[in-house]
């Protein structure tokens, strides 16, 4: 993609916590601002505004006039985005959300405890582990655009690989790079897609996630297979992208 001519996720960080754009948002994934809006209002219609997950706020546009916006959350980027599709709003999830994975990663680092100021030494210790915390900060927060694009030539190959046919998602999950396939359904029932029978370990999707996985008969096992759609195939990827998935070396697998 163009620098020039592609827009880039933008984060803030406020209070503590890491904020989306509702205008750099629908840049990015090429919808109109008022649209976003609209989406936005719907998804706090639906689930109250305790969440905290979007917040109302102004902008002054280019004719002086004031108008509405919103910041939001990883989890409302999250709600906000889910049911976009192609292959633009693909990669910008992938950017967006490893842009707030190095954007929390910076946060947590940068967090030190306050010194001793009663102890010199231990003062002095705590202001050099905290230049060098900042230091890490800066430099994964420089480093996060980097892995971003890493992030969507591995998406765009993967895909190209998997494409639109029949897969389990142990299948898929042989086609992304260094994931464990023998642990994808303990993964997917981990992020909430399955549940486990307590009685025979099975795994089954839920069916608010059909659209994603699904379970029928194998025709080349004669078993029953949890399989995904192509919708769920981006989603595996998606989360491959993002390291929720167990890789082979964690597991002591080898090929």
């Amino acid at each position: 993609m163009s620098d020039i001519t592609t827009p880039k996720p933008v984060l803030t960080i406020r209070e503590g916590t890491t904020y989306a754009n509702s205008r750099n948002v629908a840049d990015c994934f090429n919808k109109q601002h008022k649209h976003v809006l609209r989406d936005i209002r719907k998804i706090a219609e639906s689930t109250g505004p305790d969440l905290g997950w979007f917040i109302p706020v102004t902008y002054t546009d280019a004719k002086g006039e004031e108008r509405e916006e919103y910041e939001m959350t990883r989890d409302g980027f999250t709600i906000l985005v889910m049911g976009w599709t192609g292959q633009r709003a693909m990669e910008f999830k992938v950017l967006y959300i490893h842009e707030f994975n190095a954007m929390e990663q910076a946060l947590k680092q940068a967090q030190v405890q306050l010194p001793d100021f009663n102890d010199p030494v231990a003062a002095a210790r705590a202001w050099a582990d905290a230049q060098e915390q900042k230091r890490i900060a800066e430099t994964m927060a420089f480093l996060a655009e980097d892995r971003a694009e890493e992030a969507e030539h591995e998406l765009s190959s993967v895909m190209s690989i998997i494409g639109r046919h029949t897969h389990t998602v142990s299948e898929v999950a042989a086609t992304l790079p260094g994931v464990n396939r023998n642990t994808i359904k303990a993964d997917l029932a981990r992020l909430g897609y399955l549940r486990q029978s307590k009685s025979t370990g099975k795994y089954r999707p839920y069916a608010q996630f059909a659209h994603l996985f699904y379970e029928r008969i194998s025709s080349a096992s004669g078993r029953r297979e949890i399989f995904a759609t192509a919708e769920g195939k981006k989603r595996l990827a998606l989360h491959r992208s993002a390291g929720e998935l167990t890789l082979k070396a964690l597991a002591g697998i080898s090929d």
